[in-house]
């Protein structure tokens, strides 16, 4: 989102585009009663981040949702309309520079580098739920995440680019719509210097700025070396060795195994940051289901969701800076995105009837594959869907599940079989097409993941039909190349390769 530097500068020019009277002489000053429209203007085009506010006394985020559409700007353009004759203006002209006011900043937004999903705005909201982002940002982000960053480098760094920007609109806004000599006489030098300063502090500002983030973010705790391996590469795993769940480490050639939680709870589904820096995982530590992370050695624990809901499967979006996961914290199981440090959550999927579970994020764009059971449509399949809005696609022809993304992008490997009978893994494209299946075998074959290369493909295997001892396996794309990696049958699962 831009700042209200953005918004408010926006509001003056059509302000001032849409005064009827020009016929004072140039060189006056302002009158006292132009400030009232314009600061009118100003909080009109500021109005739609009122929704920060109810959000917070809320406790939900709102933000960039209806307050950020099209709809509400014509919404509020209409009320004005029908208030218009209480101010003796002409309905019309209330309607239209109201609605533009309130349209600049819905537009702005989508023309700022949004840094968080879903990005954008809902512009044609309500004919489509779909986020609307410019390819070319003009704006930066606005951080907001804690007292610090709301004031620091970045923001400052965005403010004198929106001032520049804005000052040059309203440059051209003088062009057709003469200002008063006094304010022209500060607005030309006053752009230049601004220009200047957005043009030389950029880079030097964006590298505090980081280097704030990092600090915010807290970086991981020094990693032992007798834990980490270089490069931290390998396969993270849950297993039960230990009388519970708890999360392991092992190499692909099935060395250097290491314990990274010791604790009483259950904990399973440990997914790698993209950049090997953290791990998340789920565990009941905290007395229900929460969303947990942890430096590759296992220190430096954290539970960003701490929420009486169930918060299940969490998994990074492709820049590591959100994790998806799915929790009933609505009723029925949805998926939600928030940010690492459990600020921010937005749903992602429609609460309708059924359950959405286990979300897998593409490596290369903001697209989610998940597992969900509708009314309608017997058996578990998978959809995928964007994360920035719109329809979801199912992708399995048959009842499949724990679908994971290759490292392209392109293929996902998941879980196929009919409800009660052994189940298989396969693989096909991610619109469904090009289906291979990869092992066949009377066992469960559960939980795949694909290897750094996208060549093999690491997943559980059950000893039985009671669906108990399970052990790692890896096999090619292609299925010829077939061996065991663990072969203790205490409950290796939820393997996950880096």
């Amino acid at each position: 989102m831009a700042s209200p530097v953005a918004h408010s500068l926006a509001g003056i020019g059509i302000y001032w585009i849409s005064r009827r009277r020009f016929d004072r002489p140039i060189g006056s000053a302002f009158r006292l009663k132009d400030l009232l429209p314009i600061g009118l203007s100003v909080v009109l085009a500021n109005i739609s981040d009122f929704d920060l506010i109810i959000g917070w006394i809320a406790d939900q985020y709102l933000h960039h949702q209806f307050s950020h559409t099209l709809a509400f700007a014509l919404f509020i353009g209409g009320l004005a309309a029908l208030a218009a004759p209480l101010f003796r203006v002409r309905r019309f002209r209330a309607f239209w520079l109201v609605t533009a006011l309130v349209a600049s900043h819905v537009v702005m937004d989508t023309f700022t580098k949004d840094t968080t999903t879903p990005k954008g705005c809902m512009l044609l909201w309500p004919v489509t739920d779909i986020y609307f982002i410019s390819p070319i940002p003009i704006f930066l982000d606005i951080w907001r995440m804690s007292p610090a960053l709301t004031f620091g480098y970045n923001n400052l760094n965005a403010a004198i680019r929106e001032t520049a920007l804005g000052g040059l609109f309203l440059l051209i806004v003088h062009r057709f719509h003469r200002f008063p000599r006094p304010a022209i006489r500060y607005l030309l030098p006053g752009t230049g210097l601004f220009i200047f300063l957005a043009i030389v502090a950029h880079r030097p500002l964006m590298t505090r700025a980081e280097r704030q983030l990092e600090l915010f973010w807290g970086p991981p705790p020094v990693q032992a070396a007798s834990i980490a391996p270089e490069g931290n590469t390998g396969i993270l795993f849950a297993s039960r060795r230990t009388g519970n769940m708890d999360i392991f480490w092992i190499q692909p050639d099935g060395s250097e195994l290491k314990q990274l939680t010791d604790d009483p709870a259950e904990d399973i589904w440990p997914i790698w940051s993209p950049d090997g820096q953290w791990i998340v995982f789920q565990s009941d530590r905290s007395g229900n289901r929460d969303v947990w992370m942890m430096a590759p050695d296992g220190s430096g624990l954290r539970n960003p969701t701490r929420h009486d809901a169930m918060d299940e499967s969490p998994y990074w979006t492709a820049s590591g800076n959100q994790i998806v996961f799915s929790s009933n914290r609505t009723g029925e199981f949805e998926i939600f995105v928030m940010n690492r440090d459990g600020s921010n959550v937005k749903q992602v999927t429609r609460s309708d009837a059924g359950m959405e579970l286990l979300p897998a994020v593409s490596p290369i764009q903001d697209v989610v594959a998940y597992s969900a059971n509708k009314p309608l449509i017997p058996g578990w399949h998978i959809y995928t869907l964007s994360l920035n809005g719109g329809n979801p696609l199912r992708v399995s022809s048959e009842p499949g599940c724990r679908a994971r993304w290759s490292p392209d992008g392109q293929f996902l490997a998941y879980v196929s079989g009919s409800m009660g009978n052994p189940t298989d893994i396969y693989t096909f494209r991610e619109n469904g097409r090009r289906r291979q299946r990869l092992v066949a075998t009377p066992e469960y074959d559960y939980d795949p993941c694909f290897a750094p290369d996208g060549k093999y493909v690491c997943f559980a295997r059950a000893a039985g039909k009671d669906k108990s001892g399970w052990d790692l396996w890896i096999v090619a794309i292609g299925g010829r190349e077939l061996r065991s990696l663990t072969t203790d049958g205490l409950d290796n699962r939820f393997p996950c390769w880096r």
